[in-house]
């Protein structure tokens, strides 16, 4: 076949090199990135979702995290057709897929997309999720690579994308960029003080639990079991306190609110933490009493935001609705069987991609925007768990 008709990555032809000619790299590890034009085939929170995924590919093996913002950004991307300012128009349909420009200032580190070709989230047409991994690690540094199953090939080709996970090719070649993740480990020299309760080692893993609380942060899902947290796409197991300084030694629920800012609310026994980014607001904690419960509750099981302005808390097999600027809803709980079906307990629960996901042991159930139940599927364990 004469791979010159391929569709493929309009960056030059590879080399003998696994990274750019000069070795650019960015020259710190916390990144923006901002889509300033979408693609008229997908949903715009589908495109997000896809971006953010393909980024945090990347840094499940690095340092380096990726922020969405409104301003301008380290990383711009942009679906647009033809000439788009940048002197490499693309050429219609089939071809060049799209293009990235490496570390540097002005369009460095910008990534477009041709946007005559159909994106997909499928294996028809192309696959935005598969080039955007590609054209990400042109982004940050990386050449095409001459092995035929790096995600650097030059040539597109699908793979399933479920649980994707970098070749050890494309693992190399950015580790010999950025390096491998940093691990956040506790001092060997420090005595803990004998009356707190903050964990210093990963505890022998409860094969019955996946997890105390979970969160959907930044497109990403976060767990919290005996103390310590994971973020999806990583490996690093990291103590609660690392991530959340002055939060509480263990969660037993979390949900997070987007208003006017982000805040993420942490909850242990009957007190509550509330941060935005990984800064403690003022004047926390505060009692749980404050959301309307009863003495009769130290302490609750989970928490889900179920729509912009209404939170759910699991009490037992009891749920409580809370409204933002209402309170309680009714002032008494009901059963969760009433809302969710299958369920009369769970240990944590979160929003993903405009479902709902309550976790009970080792069993997730997913749940549509109306609460009727979609599918079940089981969890591997972590913090020693196999």
């Amino acid at each position: 076949m004469d791979k010159n008709n391929q569709p493929r990555c309009a960056v030059t032809n590879p080399a003998d090199f696994k990274i750019l000619p000069g070795g650019g790299k960015f020259q710190k590890t916390d990144l923006t990135y901002r889509i300033r034009q979408y693609t008229r085939d997908l949903p715009r929170n589908v495109v997000n979702d896809i971006i953010a995924k393909a980024l945090n590919t990347w840094a499940s093996v690095t340092p380096l995290t990726f922020t969405p913002t409104t301003s301008t950004a380290d990383i711009e991307i942009i679906f647009s057709i033809g000439a788009h300012g940048d002197g490499f128009p693309f050429d219609g349909p089939g071809g060049n897929l799209a293009h990235a420009f490496g570390p540097g200032g002005g369009i460095g580190g910008d990534i477009h997309f041709d946007d005559s070709e159909r994106w997909t989230t499928t294996s028809m047409d192309f696959n935005l999720f598969l080039v955007a991994v590609h054209e990400a690690g042109h982004s940050l540094g990386l050449d095409h690579s001459k092995d035929p199953n790096s995600v650097m090939a030059p040539f597109y080709k699908y793979v399933n994308t479920e649980g994707y996970t970098l070749p050890r090719d494309d693992v190399n070649g950015i580790q010999l960029l950025y390096g491998p993740p940093v691990a956040v480990t506790t001092s060997p020299t420090k005595v803990p003080d004998s009356s707190s309760q903050m964990p210093t080692e990963q505890p022998t893993c409860d094969p019955n639990l996946y997890a105390d609380a979970a969160l959907n942060l930044q497109r990403r899902i976060t767990v919290f079991k005996n103390g310590f947290t994971k973020r999806s796409q990583s490996s690093l197991i990291n103590r609660i306190e690392d991530i959340w300084p002055g939060g509480p030694s263990n969660v037993d629920a979390a949900f997070e609110l987007r208003l006017r800012n982000r805040k993420t609310y942490l909850f242990q026994g009957s007190q509550y933490w509330r941060f935005q980014g990984n800064t403690l607001d003022s004047g926390y904690p505060k009692s749980i009493r404050r959301f309307g419960f009863p003495s009769s509750v130290q302490k609750l099981d989970a928490a889900l935001r179920l729509r912009r302005r209404t939170i759910v808390f699991f009490v037992g097999n009891q749920l409580w609705s809370y409204r933002l600027g209402e309170g309680m809803v009714g002032g008494s709980p009901i059963p969760i069987r009433t809302f969710f079906r299958a369920n009369d307990n769970v240990d944590a629960a979160l929003n993903y991609q405009g479902e709902y996901y309550l976790l009970k042991g080792l069993t997730a159930y997913r749940y549509y925007r109306n609460l009727k139940l979609r599918s079940t599927f089981g969890l591997r364990g972590w913090l020693n768990c196999t």
